[in-house]
């Protein structure tokens, strides 16, 4: 099949969507699939996103026209396809989407969270009446039920949940002499950082490392933090295995209000990519148990979760997994999930169904 994918990505970028975004084309190509990621920047990103090159990337020039650039760029990757002849559109995209119903070609859009405003909501009502529209794809059970109670159009449309996904990669045992805590990810409101530090605090015979922001960010949590505390700063997909194989535990402490780059809040349905990379790493997760994580998290089984605000529990789950078999039992379960349900080409499979 020949496969166009419609994205809004920026490559290179430090966002998780492109991440996602070039892992998905990967495995579509590893199905058999001739691909061709739309996206803007560069195409020669194979190396930094740690993928094989087996699909093409065309670049389409985002315009600098405020208050249109979204629209604007999406009309211009649908004009490039246009130049092509696919079989089928899988897009990332709202107003991809939105301009793809004109092409006569069946496509499948991958929603990741609600309109936020009313150009968005009608957009997305007019996907989902398109008669080329061959499902949406959701990345929780908890967004395909607020799309359901929110869109009343969407009852007539399939809505497949599909979680995000990892490479299964398990790591080496850190062999530090101290337990040695990381957390991978953004910095930014929700994100647990200001939770991680007063944990840091409680625990000074543990090393805690922090992954990922931007300087300016950095900068600000830097002036916050304890001697036990190392921040990274942003790290190359590539060649993150590289830090998060010297740790024992990894974190993921979401909390309520947790919102996307852009601003939204997202803790109701949000699948973080931080979470599968985590599973998939063979090192034991203590996340927060907000109930959407709870859709792919269980509690004492491939995770320790624990209620976001609380500290003290925190630090308890922390000293209780100083216990090797503890941490070995959790990762290996989770492993052992993330094979058997949650890897990128399972999840390309999911996604295109019966598509051929």
């Amino acid at each position: 099949m020949k496969l166009a994918y419609f994205s809004g990505s920026t490559l290179p970028s430090r966002q998780a969507n492109s991440v996602h975004v070039m892992k998905m084309c990967r495995s579509f190509a590893s199905l058999d699939h001739e691909v061709t990621l739309y996206a803007t920047g560069e195409t020669d990103v194979f190396d930094y996103y740690g993928v094989e090159k087996n699909f093409n990337i065309c670049t389409v020039k985002r315009p600098n026209i405020r208050g249109l650039i979204g629209i604007l760029f999406a009309y211009r990757i649908v004009r490039a396809a246009k130049k092509e002849s696919f079989d089928t559109i899988y897009s990332r995209n709202l107003y991809a989407s939105f301009f793809s119903r004109k092409l006569n070609i069946p496509f499948i859009f991958e929603v990741h969270g609600m309109p936020n405003n009313a150009l968005q909501l009608i957009a997305f009502k007019k996907i989902i009446k398109s008669k080329n529209l061959i499902k949406l794809v959701v990345i929780s059970t908890a967004l395909k039920k607020i799309i359901l109670e929110n869109i009343p159009e969407a009852q007539t449309v399939q809505i497949q949940v599909a979680h995000d996904a990892a490479d299964l990669k398990p790591l080496p045992p850190s062999n530090s002499k101290r337990l040695t805590l990381a957390y991978v990810g953004s910095l930014y409101q929700g994100r647990g950082i200001d939770l991680i530090l007063t944990i840091a605090a409680k625990l000074p015979q543990y090393d805690f490392h922090i992954i990922g922001g931007s300087d300016q960010e950095v900068s600000f949590w830097q002036k916050q933090k304890t001697s036990n505390i190392v921040f990274h700063g942003f790290i190359p997909h590539s060649q993150l295995d590289q830090l998060t194989a010297k740790s024992d535990i990894l974190l993921a402490p979401y909390q309520e209000g947790t919102k996307t780059i852009g601003g939204i809040d997202s803790t109701q349905w949000m699948s973080p990519l931080k979470i599968f990379e985590s599973m998939a790493s063979g090192k034991a997760l203590i996340s927060s148990n907000l109930p959407v994580l709870k859709e792919v998290l269980e509690h004492n089984y491939n995770s320790i979760l624990i209620p976001p605000n609380d500290t003290e529990a925190w630090v308890e789950a922390i000293t209780q997994l100083e216990d090797e078999n503890v941490r070995q039992r959790l990762a290996d379960n989770a492993l052992d999930d993330i094979k058997t349900k949650y890897t990128w080409f399972e999840r390309a499979k999911l996604v295109l169904d019966n598509e051929s």
